[in-house]
């Protein structure tokens, strides 16, 4: 299995000149024309100190691959102040192939796409769900990258049997409160659209989880740490667990590269997302907390 370095996401680069691709079974050839189209569409832009930048990196690797013997290719290559080449063995390329992953991905931005290829590669929490189109019900699983129909043209006790939460995507069967989670109309949702519901129904979960803490804080001052008081005890390594507003996400991953504390990061972050301002739990945790929030070990 591909070993990804996880400090590699807080690795930041100027103009967005962080390239992430992504290949399997890839052929040289291919891969040369979609390096040159990506050139191409960079020798649009407009600011000359970035179009330089990303077009030496990019045409540094063109250069690379056209001198290389390999006539294959299954990588993940992150090009930013220096080449990063992750080879992928069998089973990384069994994943790909098994949940539709497109064969050739290329993007840059500031940051390399870390948590993007972690999850591909480790991320096999699955949501089923029941696509139910004119009461034809075909099983998937999958989630925001990863996908694959585990069964077709299902009939209702197939739905009933199933051990774990549904969500049903199109007219409601079996309304059982327990058994799903969702209802919502095929031909207006994509797969995209879909997880989004589901993710944002995950995150109402979090929100709810995050409120309790802000609700502790008075009793239990001791336990919490927030605001830029946060990386003294990063530094120590006495953060358990950390609630981050995406609104400050960029902010909180320049400062952790620049205060160089990337390898003390061993604690889960938990991202969260404001979803409705009637939802105290987002809203005050960017308001009043700078939009983070440490659970210590104590």
């Amino acid at each position: 299995m591909v070993n990804i370095d996880k400090n590699l996401k807080f690795k930041r680069e100027s103009q967005d000149s962080a390239f992430t691709i992504l290949m399997w079974d890839f052929t040289k050839e291919g891969l040369i024309t979609e390096l040159k189209n990506k050139l191409s569409l960079i020798s649009n832009i407009k600011n000359t100190f970035k179009k330089v930048k990303l077009n030496d990196r990019l045409y540094e690797y063109l250069i690379q691959v056209e001198k290389s013997t390999i006539s294959n290719y299954s990588q993940i290559v992150l090009i930013g102040s220096e080449i990063i080449i992750i080879k992928l063995d069998k089973s990384d390329i069994k994943i790909l192939q098994e949940y539709q992953i497109s064969k050739f991905t290329i993007s840059n931005d500031e940051y390399f796409r870390i948590d993007w290829l972690v999850d591909i590669f480790e991320n096999f929490k699955f949501y089923d769900i029941i696509i139910n189109n004119s009461n034809t019900y075909t099983h998937w699983q999958g989630n925001m990258y990863k996908k694959k129909q585990i069964a077709k043209s299902v009939n209702l006790d197939y739905i009933k049997n199933l051990n774990t939460n549904w969500f049903m995507v199109g007219k409601l069967v079996l309304p059982n409160k327990n058994k799903f989670l969702l209802e919502h109309y095929p031909n207006n949702m994509s797969w995209d659209e879909i997880i989004q519901q589901i993710d944002k129904y995950e995150m109402k979960k979090k929100i709810f989880e995050l409120q309790e803490h802000l609700d502790n804080i008075s009793t239990q001052e001791d336990k919490y740490i927030f605001g830029s008081d946060i990386y003294d005890l990063i530094e120590q390594y006495n953060v358990k667990e950390l609630y981050l507003h995406a609104e400050i996400k960029k902010q909180f991953d320049n400062n952790i590269a620049e205060k160089e504390l990337v390898s003390n990061i061993n604690f889960p972050i938990i991202l969260i997302v404001s979803i409705d301002k009637n939802i105290d739990g987002a809203h005050t945790l960017l308001k009043n907390f700078c939009g983070i929030l440490g659970i210590k070990y104590y």
